[in-house]
């Protein structure tokens, strides 16, 4: 039989931790918009750059098209709680030098436990 996650941690730990995914497009331009807000409850962030010209991500509404983690045409990042620890929790800002862009959002955020195994 093939375990999945959930699977694994109620096995493990008699606990499961059954999570929600969200799909979002984000426009980007030249005047930095908030592309997720903070949430203590995502454990997985995948950002997509489906415009032609370079994003710029950062975690504060001050980032500039020259600052913050470049996220270039066709790029894509990928912020996990087990390597990235709370990073992947916090608002994320992007800008662009030119306008037009679009941004593909695809979180993952717990929802609750399940009952403890008796």
């Amino acid at each position: 039989m093939g375990w999945i996650v959930r699977d694994l941690l109620l096995e493990r730990y008699g606990y499961s931790m059954p999570v929600e995914v969200a799909e979002s497009d984000v426009a980007v331009g030249v005047a930095a918009v908030q592309l997720v807000a903070a949430n203590p409850r995502r454990v997985k962030l995948y950002l997509d750059n489906f415009g032609a010209a370079v994003v710029a991500i950062g975690f504060e509404p001050i980032v500039t098209a020259t600052t913050g983690r470049i996220l270039a045409s066709g790029g894509e990042l990928t912020l996990d709680w087990m390597r990235d620890f709370d990073l992947v929790t916090r608002a994320i800002w992007a800008i662009s030098a030119a306008s037009g862009n679009s941004v593909h959002v695809t979180q993952s955020t717990i929802t609750g436990a399940d009952d403890p195994v008796a």
